[in-house]
């Protein structure tokens, strides 16, 4: 009564079916506009606690996933596109509060 069952390939069974992926589904990176790498001596070291519309959150992680960043990446890569679109108006706030 020798029935044993042979669970040898078990592990690579399972493993092979979540990381096979299939080229024509997997996501390929899209950033639309180039933004400039951030100097490696740069640290984030900044959290800011965020409150957001449910809606716009889904839909801005699903952009993040598909230009295959983090959604922290995809606010930091927003933020600095803003923030180098308006240079007048930092540099204008600068002047007036002598920073």
């Amino acid at each position: 009564m020798s029935n044993k069952k042979d669970f040898s390939n078990i592990g690579t069974m399972a493993t092979s079916r979540f990381l096979s992926v299939d080229n024509e589904t997997k996501p390929k990176k899209e950033i639309k506009e180039p933004v400039k790498e951030t100097p490696k001596e740069a640290i984030k070291s900044k959290r800011v606690n965020l409150l957001i519309y449910p809606d716009l959150f889904d839909q801005a992680k699903k952009l993040a996933f598909m230009n295959q960043i983090s959604f922290n990446e995809y606010l930091n890569r927003l933020i600095a596109l803003d923030v180098e679109k308006k240079k007048n108006i930092i540099k204008k706030y600068d002047e007036i509060f002598k920073e």
